[in-house]
This record gives structure tokens, sequence and C-alpha cells, in this order.
């Protein structure tokens, strides 16, 4: 897909969300036991002002979860790593910086399994944990991908990792920014979803492919179309159980069959692709926009 050759590395600084204030005291979780003399834990850190935390609490509890603890990703050709925080501003953070109201009021943050108090703490605690102390956190999702993608290459198979679950945050970027990448076998494939039209398509960062599709919602349909004359992929929520074929006139392939889709997926400029996926959960209910009501199922034209 060489013409997505010259899309740029999108750094941390083009789309990070504008955090003018880390809460000391996070909302969800206690700051973890500080060791008053020395660090006596696996995994120590100690901050910008010489404080020694204790972060064994980390020390067995990985960060990134299992593909197969999501309905969806549980359909995948790979075997997959993906990353859940709590999405939008839900943390005090706002993690999904152009999310829409009807987004945000769709979000399955707390469908299936998230629903139950142990996968949101865990959750939770993932997102104090990136706030306060981002470089030991980069450096777990390194180890853990790392140690993942070795076993898998010895059988000769490639490792899916999407790092956006629940937000929308340039991790694989940051990654190549600090070196990391440069730690990770190369069998190893990322994709993401995103609301940034400037992130979106397939580019390689530090070696690695890296497949980005658009989402589209209420407020961001022009945006969603110029994708997919650019020869990229966007992602469409329509309600009902039938999708249509096309949307305005691009191709509409089923996405709740599998996330990793995208990643076999092969648009063309002027030709992008449409993943349709069908309402789920508290979307069923949504009526800003974010949810599409199609006004034909050969070639829906609602924006």
């Amino acid at each position: 897909m060489e013409h997505y050759a010259t899309l740029p590395i999108i750094t941390k600084f083009a789309i990070m969300p504008r955090i003018t204030e880390i809460r000391k005291n996070h909302p969800f979780v206690a700051m973890p036991k500080v060791q008053k003399e020395y660090a006596t834990a696996k995994f120590a850190y100690i901050d910008r002002k010489g404080q020694e935390w204790d972060f064994s609490r980390y020390e067995k509890a990985n960060i990134l979860s299992n593909g197969d603890t999501n309905t969806k990703t549980a359909k995948n050709t790979r075997k997959t790593k993906i990353l859940y925080l709590v999405p939008a501003t839900k943390s005090g953070v706002n993690y999904c910086e152009k999310a829409s109201k009807g987004c945000i009021a769709s979000c399955l943050f707390s469908a299936g399994r998230g629903a139950f108090v142990n996968v949101i703490n865990a959750r939770k605690n993932r997102s104090y944990l990136y706030n306060q102390f981002e470089d030991f956190f980069l450096q777990k999702i390194t180890k853990e991908l790392a140690k993942e993608a070795t076993k898998l290459g010895k059988q000769g198979k490639v490792l899916a990792v999407r790092l956006n679950g629940t937000s929308d945050l340039p991790f694989v970027e940051m990654l190549y920014m600090k070196g990391l990448l440069s730690e990770l076998p190369k069998n190893i494939v990322f994709y993401d979803y995103t609301k940034h039209k400037e992130k979106a398509g397939e580019r390689k960062i530090g070696g690695f492919r890296y497949v980005v599709t658009f989402s589209r919602s209420e407020d961001n349909g022009k945006e969603a179309l110029q994708v997919l004359d650019q020869g990229g992929i966007v992602a469409v929520v329509f309600r009902g159980q039938t999708l249509p074929k096309y949307w305005f006139g691009y191709k509409v392939v089923d996405g709740d069959e599998r996330d990793d889709l995208m990643l076999d997926l092969n648009p063309r400029k002027g030709n992008g692709i449409v993943i349709g996926l069908r309402a789920k959960g508290q979307a069923k209910g949504e009526v800003r926009g974010f949810v599409i009501d199609c006004d034909s199922l050969s070639d829906c034209r609602v924006l």
C-alpha cells in the first residue's frame, strides 16, 4: 500500500491531550506505597523529585489484556494484545480528546466484561499509572510485548497489538520516540481506531506496520469522506442488524466479524473502505447522530 508511504509519524506533541495538571491525588486509587529508605520491590521507580515508589503491585499484573477477553478481538485471526484505559474524561484526564457527545454516550467501556467491578478497577489503576509514571508504563508495555512476540515468533506467528482499546493516544509514536520499539521483535503489527484525521492511514514506524482506521461520529462526517477519498479506512456505526452495501458509494465490510479486519483490507486512493459496525449496548438508543439510521441499504447517504 505505497500510497501511505509519505504519511508522517504523528508525534506526542501533535495529538496528546492538553493536560494542564495531573492530579496528585487520583480520584480512583490511592498512591502507591512510598519506600521511606530503600525500595525493596522488583519494580521500583524514582520520580523527578528523587522519591522512590514501590511498584510491586504491578510486578505480576499485566498492563495489556489478551484479545480473547473481548468478544470481538477473540475472533481475530492473529494472537492479540490490547490496552484498556478509562475512556474520555472519566479518569480526570481526557484520553479521547476528539470524542463527540454521541461517542461518549455510546462508549462500550462498561459493556461485556467491562461491567465487572474488578475489570473497571484494573482499567482505573492502569490509567492512574500512565498519568503519574509514563516512562514506567511504556517500559512495562514493551516488556510484555517482547515476551509474547518472542514466544509467537518461535511458532512463526504474528502478534497484533491495539494500544487504544478505549482511548485515542499516540502510544506507538511514544514508544518510537523513547527508543522502545527497537527492543521489540519484528513479528508485531500495530492497529488502532482514531478520530484524528491526520493519524488515519497506514505507515511504518520504527520498522513496524501501523494501520489506523478513522472513526466517524456525528460531528466529523466530512472528514470521514475525505479519509475515504484519500484511500483510507473509516469505521461507521449503523443501527439495526443489516449493514448497507455502500456508504456514499464506498464499500461497507462487516467489522463485527473480527477486530483485526483492517489489517487485511486493501483500500486505494479514491476507493476507501468502510468498516460497518452494528450499534450495541447503550448505543442502540443513541439519538445524537453517532449511530446512523440509513436511508438506503444499498447505498446509505446519511452523513
